[in-house]
């Protein structure tokens, strides 16, 4: 296997599971995820996901809401809400709202 497939899978590792993920991740790491979102390589449900998994609730106040849209459009839980959520468009709002979410991520913090 090349050298440079090692590396790349290993900073995908770090960066999707992070050193500690039971522990919040730092704003830099979030703004990191939420740049890849706004790059299109995450859809909202995923970066709510990801939040979710390595913020968690009680982590930062300014995030809980969005931390808590994963709750309430939770595929295991709520198979027809999160399909709303992905498709509808009465959704749009919410799904905007994490698209602006991210976009301050990345402004105030910046991505690695």
């Amino acid at each position: 296997m090349p050298e440079w497939w090692v590396q790349l899978v290993g900073r995908f590792r770090l960066w999707w599971f992070g050193p500690n993920w039971d522990a919040p991740v730092s704003r830099e790491r979030i703004a990191e995820a939420a740049a890849v979102f706004l790059d299109g390589a995450m859809t909202e449900r995923q970066f709510l996901e990801w939040l979710s998994v390595h913020v968690g609730h009680g982590s930062y106040d300014d995030l809980e809401d969005l931390v808590g849209l994963d709750d309430d459009y939770d595929p295991m839980d709520y198979p027809d809400a999160d399909r709303w959520f992905r498709e509808s468009p009465d959704a749009e709002q919410s799904r905007e709202a994490v698209r602006d979410a991210a976009r301050r991520l990345v402004a105030n913090y910046g991505a690695l």
